[in-house]
């Protein structure tokens, strides 16, 4: 087995060996030729043979039985090579053959070489002991064996011999078996020669386990299956004495694997570890919490693997450097700083790859053997090979277990689109990975790009070159598209190449469909997925948690239990989408089994580099197949079926129509009944659900019956007010009211009238009218003080309804007369504005409360309220909940960030339409608040079910979620070694039902050799898997960038990971060469002292320019060299073209220049800023631009493209700040635009002038040259002479 990988097929020596047995058998069967007598002779006089070795070294001649005569000859290893049992007790002599005992002993002496006699003649002449029979037989699906012998001694010496050499608990033996001949290809027979035991067991040059195990299976292939061998430790034995006077003896073997189950994990610190260990310190607590409360420093000194662990901690560097090891807030911080890393459990925070993980287990933990050997062993070298199950938009639900690589395409597959990446993972190996299917030019185009010529400045149309080209290779992690004729180039967000120059000639290429080439990410038709096991990062904080579980009654804990608890906790954060276990092969060697094996592995197998290709073995198991001349050589044949509840429940939907059902999965059992209905259960659906749908992923016939279930939508604010504007349209998503609630009752309360009186509103009601001039008026005469209590509605949006029943309760000067009938609606909206206090704020908490929007989110100010954002966004999340649990969309958005794809029902279900969730709001980094964990999976079970079910209706294929399938054939055969556990074997069909063949594929799971005096028999257990030919093609969604205007922010832009390679220390270059001088040194700040060292830009740069540079005066000053480069980059931004169609200078702007050419005087005094004399700014390399820390899609085009011409970034700062402003031409590395030696030198001051504001006689803000640097940071004070002299234009 390669690896992990099921499914391979039988090595070819045994499928010639089934061949050759199969075709002699069946020789004749047309009547056309009859057997040949060496065939015949073949066929009837087989016979099988046993050998078994002691690994017994004497070095003490007193544990010799007594009796055996001169000690010095059976010392060492010379007891055991005199007694191997075969043929009965023979000798192996220094010519590594064997003498065999004859004859009968007629002496007393006790060690002879007779066959009868052998321990004297006291209790009768008896013959020597021997091997009744064997039998090996595999447990666990073949991850250990086991072998049973049987021996019988006649006398008390022959079972001294036998206890001493074959008895010894631990001791290894080497057992061997075969058949004693076989035909070759041409017919002719064969003998089995000399085995293991006489060519290397008994050698003293130092042969390893593992060696001995390897050259097993090179005898195996040597004698074509005719020959096979254990090497294993003797566990157990036991013996009877029977009343003739025999020793019936049976000894138990196990394969050196199983010491997994003994080994312990848990074993101790070293004694290196114990002195670097001691009680958690302050700054231990303060980081990770209280001993009680920490998982790290609670076990950090219980056992050697924690202590090595933690040890790493101490060990920044690690991981910087080593990409097995994961600071994620460091990384969060360094990438993506748009999430919040502060709120990271520290205990949570770090992470091993599982491959090294792995590797220091056997490394620190597994006893050493000699010679140079281990007494388990690792398969560290298959992190290829090693692959477990992948479902479409999988992460990992619980980063307290684990986490993998999520920006190489594992999410925005298929119906998934709009979640944002999180970059933090990108430092990390990838584990997603795929062997690509159907390789047809239609399945792989990638699309076209266009080329544009420019010669000199203007675009030639009618160029002889192709103006379209054909993409044959995309990487989206670089950006570099590779076209027809070998020609590579990076592209921007929008496809466009940065243009070339030939000479005149300027070209530049566009991609015409950048749908197509972001497809390259997509898995195609025939197309293999999978996770790479050994590439997924295992959380620190969970693996001392696992090393203090699963401990027997004595607190040991095997390495097994803990491999076994490390695998669970995957399977279970991968949401049990895989079924991974530890799994011993070779017998020695650890590899870990995927029971539910990646969709289509086994059709693709030779795409994997090192397995084994080739036809499957197809066993004859009944009669004679009359094609092929061939008979079988099986003894028999069963077939079994082990059905849990849970596989019964598939096998029940597997019999219906669809062969599926909402809630459940498409299996294998679906596929087994195509075709076929049951009549009394057509169809299996899940009940429809009246207030939240079960999915996103609905039909258009499922949607519009849920949509009919509710009577109406619920609808969002959309007045005028700008508090409630903010409060319930929030950037995160908008607060849904139920529209029943509308037209809404509000009542306000106020003091009415003034002076001698005022009419305050109209009436209706001649009894509370007063008469002015003798006649009825229609109003109402209030006086000073009066309370009038406004009954009225309002809609959605705070307007005041005329239409709708309302009322006053009046109260008039002697406060007790009551009016009811008044009709004050029409006065109310003329004459006490609603937009006036009180009604406002009665209006207002009106509708907060409709909406149900957190009231404590409105904050009282000085001159007006404001937004609590963080009160309003938990809001949005809160009740995003009610959607999350059920629309898998949501919860990744909720997760990561983004935009989820929500139906009308589930947006009013939770009462949120949700624009976007900001990556500061995302939930996904391991913190004290584990409620999503579960969550997550349910929803993403729920959704993959949907996925394949949808998947099998329109195609037929299951998906591999039932993994081993119970439906089991048990094979028995004449005695064939050379099987390996999980090949693949084909059963000739003419007894079987034709579905199985379509449905199912058998795998060996079980293997054992029987060998007596009757023959030798091996018998084959199988299990069935998924017989999948392909997964399902799922397209790619681009991730949406993050733009303040989508809820990110500006320290959220993706630094990328190209930065400045301009070295700020020992680099000799942070000063410039005097432009008339070179060997004078500007020193950094000073250019604008010196002549011709700055240039200003003139009248036509500054009219596309936006000038904010109040460093500077308002000012673009760059360094002669400089300038130009400068205007390339400014004539590609704004030439760029933007995701809407428009250029970024029609977009965005001109492009505005915050700071450029910074003098000493200007240095900023920040935390964050260089010190004085140290920023490129002072050199002229630099400048700060507004739009790269604006808009994302800006940054990213300068992160993208910048570089080749010539500017790069900073990286994000220690403290976090994420300088996406900060743009510096570089005259170092790779991209380098200018030579460093040709205009920078080194500075004439200490520490190439780093000493910050300590190197100036005054504060660097009065220093006016560089007459104010410090005598004692002079290096060369003739030099520093001739810079003051050079120093003639005057100080600003």
């Amino acid at each position: 087995m390669t690896g992990n990988i099921l499914g391979e097929s039988v090595p070819d020596f045994v499928k010639d060996e089934v061949k050759n047995r199969q075709k002699i058998l069946g020789k004749g069967i047309n009547g056309d030729v009859t057997k040949t007598p060496t065939e015949l002779h073949y066929i009837n006089n087989r016979i099988p043979w046993v050998k078994l070795a002691s690994s017994v070294f004497i070095e003490d001649e007193n544990r010799l039985p007594f009796g055996i005569g001169s000690t010095e000859n059976f010392k060492g290893i010379n007891l055991a090579k005199k007694a191997v049992l075969f043929n009965g007790l023979s000798s192996l002599n220094d010519k590594n053959t064997y003498s065999f005992r004859s004859g009968v002993n007629t002496s007393k002496s006790f060690w002879n070489n007779n066959l009868y006699g052998l321990g004297g003649t006291a209790q009768g002449i008896q013959p020597s002991p021997g091997i009744r029979d064997v039998s090996v037989t595999s447990k666990n699906n073949g991850s250990i064996r086991s072998a049973t012998i049987n021996l019988v001694a006649y006398n008390r010496f022959q079972f001294e011999l036998i206890e001493l050499l074959y008895l010894r608990l631990g001791f290894t033996l080497l057992l061997e078996f075969g058949w004693n001949t076989y035909l070759d290809k041409d017919g002719k027979i064969k003998t089995v020669g000399s085995t293991l035991v006489e060519d290397e067991f008994f050698k003293e040059n130092g042969t390893t386990q593992l060696e001995m195990l390897k050259k097993i299976k090179t005898y195996q292939e040597s004698y074509s299956g005719n020959y096979d061998g254990f090497f294993g430790r003797i566990k157990n034995f036991s013996w009877d004495f029977k009343d003739d006077g025999t020793y019936h003896i049976k000894v138990d073997l196990i394969s050196l694997g199983d010491v997994i189950e003994a080994l312990k994990v848990n074993i101790p610190p070293s004694n290196s570890q114990r002195e670097k260990s001691g009680a958690s310190s302050k700054a231990e607590i303060e980081k990770f919490g209280e001993v009680s409360d920490s998982v790290l420093l609670a076990n950090k000194n219980s056992s050697r693997l924690s202590a090595y662990l933690y040890e790493t901690l101490g060990n920044p560097e690690m991981f910087k450097n080593n990409t097995s090891y994961f600071n994620l807030a460091g990384a969060v911080n360094y990438r993506d700083a748009g999430y919040d890393h502060n709120k990271i459990d520290a205990n949570y925070n770090y992470f091993i790859r599982f491959g090294e993980l792995i590797s220091v287990i056997e490394k620190e933990i597994v006893p050493n053997i000699s010679p140079a050997d281990k007494q388990l062993l690792f398969e560290t070298n298959a992190s290829d090979t090693t692959l477990v199950n992948y479902t479409p938009n999988l992460i990992s639900f619980d980063p307290k277990v684990c986490i993998f690589k999520y920006d190489d395409g594992t999410l925005n597959q298929g119906d998934i689109k709009d979640v944002y990446v999180p970059q933090y993972t990108k430092s990390i190996l990838s584990a997603f990975s795929k062997l690509t299917g159907d390789t047809s030019e239609d399945s792989q185009s990638l699309g076209e790009v266009s080329v544009k010529i420019r010669e000199f400045g203007i675009e030639n149309n009618s160029s002889s070159l192709l103006q379209t080209i054909k993409i044959k290779k995309y990487d989206p992690s670089t950006k570099i598209v590779t076209i027809e004729g070998g020609i590579s180039f990076t592209i921007d967000g929008m496809g466009n190449s940065i243009p070339a120059r030939f000479g005149f000639t300027t070209k530049s290429y566009s991609v015409l469909d950048m749908s197509k080439l972001r497809g390259d990410s997509s898995i195609k038709k025939g197309d293999v997925v999978f996770l790479k096991l050994y590439n997924i990062y295992i959380n620190y904080g969970f693996i001392f948690k696992s090393l203090s579980k699963n401990m027997d009654k004595e607190g040991n804990l095997s390495i097994y239990k803990f491999l076994e608890e490390i695998c669970s906790g995957i399977n279970n954060s991968l949401a049990n989408t895989t079924q991974i276990s530890p799994y011993i092969k070779d017998d020695k060697i650890v590899t870990f089994i995927e029971r539910k094996p990646p969709t289509g592995i086994s059709k693709n197998l030779n795409k994997i580099k090192g397995v084994p290709t080739g036809d499957d073995l197809e066993l004859q198991v009944f009669g004679f197949d009359k094609t092929k001349n061939e008979s079988n050589f099986l003894k028999s044949i069963k077939f079994n079926t082990k059905i849990t509840p849970m596989l019964a429940n598939q096998i029940s939907i597997g019999a219906t129509a669809s062969g599926h059902t909402v809630g459940e999965d498409a299996t294998a059992f679906s596929k087994w009944n195509n075709g076929l209905v049951d009549r009394f259960q057509r169809t299996i659906t899940t009940p429809t659900t009246t207030t939240i749908p079960t999915s996103n992923a609905t039909t258009d016939e499922e949607e519009t019956e849920l949509v009919k279930e509710i009577e109406s939508t619920k609808v969002k604010y959309e007045g005028n007010d700008k508090i409630l504007n903010q409060l319930l349209n929030n950037k995160s998503g908008d607060l849904l009211a139920d529209p029943v609630k509308f037209p809404l009752d509000v009542k306000t309360t106020q003091k009415v009238g003034s002076g001698g009186g005022s009419i305050f509103t109209t009436t209706d009601d001649d009894s509370v009218k007063f008469k002015y001039g003798g006649e009825l008026q229609p109003k109402v005469k209030v006086y000073r003080k009066t309370n009038a209590t406004y009954y009225y509605s309002i809609d959605k949006d705070g307007v005041i309804l005329e239409n709708e029943p309302s009322k006053v309760e009046l109260f008039n000067t002697d406060n007790k007369k009551f009016f009811s009938n008044i009709n004050p609606i029409k006065d109310i909206m003329s004459r006490s504005s609603p937009a006036s206090s009180p009604f406002r704020e009665d209006i207002k908490n009106a509708l907060i409360s409709a909406y149900g929007a957190p009231s404590e989110a409105v904050k009282e100010g000085i001159f007006e309220n404001t937004i609590d954002e963080d009160v309003i966004n938990q809001e949005v999340l809160e009740r995003a909940k009610k959607i999350t649990n059920i629309n898998y969309s949501a919860y990744l958005s909720q997760m990561f960030g983004g935009k989820p794809t929500l139906s009308q029902n589930q947006i009013d279900a939770a009462g949120v339409s949700i624009q976007t969730i900001s990556k500061q709001n995302a939930q996904y980094l391991p913190t004290t608040n584990d409620e999503y964990v579960e969550m997550g999976k349910n929803v993403y079970k729920n959704y993959l079910q949907k996925f394949y079910g949808k998947f099998y209706s329109e195609t037929g294929i299951p998906s591999n979620a039932a993994g081993f399938i119970p439906v089991e054939f048990s094979i028995t055969l004449d005695g064939l070694s050379g099987f390996r556990m999980f090949n693949k074997i084909n059963i000739q069909q003419s007894f079987l039902p034709s579905q199985y063949s379509a449905t199912l594929e058998f795998l060996i799971t079980g293997l054992s050799q029987k060998i007596t005096d009757r023959g030798w028999e091996t018998n084959l257990k199988t299990l069935s898997t998924s017989n999948i030919e392909s997964p399902p093609s799922i397209k790619f969604n681009p991730a949406p960038t993050v733009s303040a205007q989508s809820g990110g922010t500006t320290s959220g832009f993706d630094p990328g990971d190209k930065f400045t390679q301009n070295k700020r220390r020992g680099s000799g270059a942070n000063a410039c060469k005097l432009k008339s001088d070179p060997s004078i040194p500007v020193e950094n700040g000073f250019l604008h002292r010196y002549p011709g060292m700055l240039v200003e830009a003139d009248a036509a740069l500054y009219a596309r320019l936006k000038m904010k540079n109040s460093s500077d005066d308002k000012k673009l000053r760059l360094h002669y060299a400089a300038m130009p480069h400068f205007k390339k980059l400014l004539s590609a931004y704004e030439s760029a073209i933007s995701e809407n169609g428009k250029t970024f200078l029609e977009r965005y702007g001109k492009l505005r220049i915050n700071s450029a050419y910074r003098q000493i005087q200007k240095t900023p005094s920040g935390a964050s800023a260089a010190a004085p004399g140290r920023s490129r700014h002072g050199l002229g390399l630099a400048v700060d631009l507004q739009q790269p820390a604006s808009y994302e899609e800006v940054h990213s085009w300068f992160v993208a493209n910048a570089p080749a011409l010539g500017w790069m970034r900073i990286p994000i700062l220690r403290n976090g700040t994420n300088e996406t402003w900060h743009w510096e031409l570089q005259m170092m590395g790779t991209y380098a635009k200018i030579s460093q030696t040709t205009y920078f030198t080194k500075s004439n001051i200490k520490k190439s002038g780093g000493n910050g504001k300590s190197q100036y006689s005054v504060s660097p803000q009065a220093a006016k040259g560089v007459e104010n640097l410090k005598p004692s940071y002079i290096l060369d004070q003739s030099i520093y002479n001739k810079q003051k002299t050079a120093q003639t234009l005057a100080a600003v």
